[in-house]
């Protein structure tokens, strides 16, 4: 993707607002617009920093480098539109919902449909060619599946939408450098950040004791890395 990429978050299942932080790990007493905040300020940051520089690194087939910036733009809370349990075609579904109701349909955009705890997801597997998006999960449930790390505490308080912050990161840089499925991979079919699943670089111990590995504003974060393709390698920078 070239350009500026647009990114649109859809809050799916419960998301209420309150503008508190709960104090326990339990994800029933967490106050999910706190939750929100954590990932719109991700997605404001990310492109100022040099995590966003690997990204930079890679180019289309007339040597057009990506450049970003990556530009928040809205988000919106659907209630269960569509119940509890989504399948692929529900996806859809609710992203043609959200242009019915005003939000943009951008070409060089990326729309995150993000789930709350207590919505289930099968046979999802992402084949749309003309809109570009991702479906992430808070993993309160499974959190080894998207964070090794930070499973009882986090930067941010909330491990697991810290966990799920990993997660937007990877599907961020795939849909960019990768957005038709036709651009950058490897020869075993891997995109840039499949290569480093669960690579998270060199870490910092936060004041809760918590680790960290990238800094984006006033919030820390532990985020998986990224495929270099100029060092052939993993890293946080390049």
């Amino acid at each position: 993707m070239l350009g500026t990429v647009n990114v649109y978050n859809i809050f799916y299942g419960i998301w209420p607002s309150s503008s508190q932080q709960c104090p326990t790990f339990e994800i029933s007493t967490y106050y999910p617009h706190f939750h929100k905040q954590i990932v719109d300020d991700f997605i404001s940051r990310i492109s100022d920093s040099d995590y966003w520089n690997i990204e930079k690194a890679y180019h289309d087939g007339s040597n057009r480098n990506i450049t970003g910036p990556v530009v928040k733009k809205d988000s919106i809370v659907n209630s269960f539109s569509k119940g509890s349990r989504l399948t692929e075609n529900n996806m859809t579904q609710i992203i043609e919902d959200a242009f019915a109701s005003g939000m943009a349909q951008d070409e060089n955009g990326i729309y995150f449909i993000l789930t709350s705890e207590d919505v289930t997801v099968s046979g999802f597997c992402n084949t749309n060619k003309l809109i570009k998006y991702s479906f992430v999960g808070v993993p309160e449930k499974c959190m080894s599946n998207c964070s090794l790390l930070n499973q009882e505490s986090s930067p941010n308080g909330n491990p697991p939408v810290d966990a799920m912050i990993s997660v937007i990161a990877h599907e961020l840089v795939e849909a960019v450098s990768d957005p038709l499925g036709d651009a950058w991979f490897d020869k075993q079919g891997e995109e840039n950040a499949d290569k480093c699943v669960f690579e998270y670089g060199k870490t910092f111990k936060g004041a809760n004791g918590s680790l960290y590995n990238i800094e984006l504003g006033d919030r820390k974060y532990l985020i998986q890395q990224n495929w270099n393709p100029v060092t052939q390698s993993c890293a946080m920078t390049a």
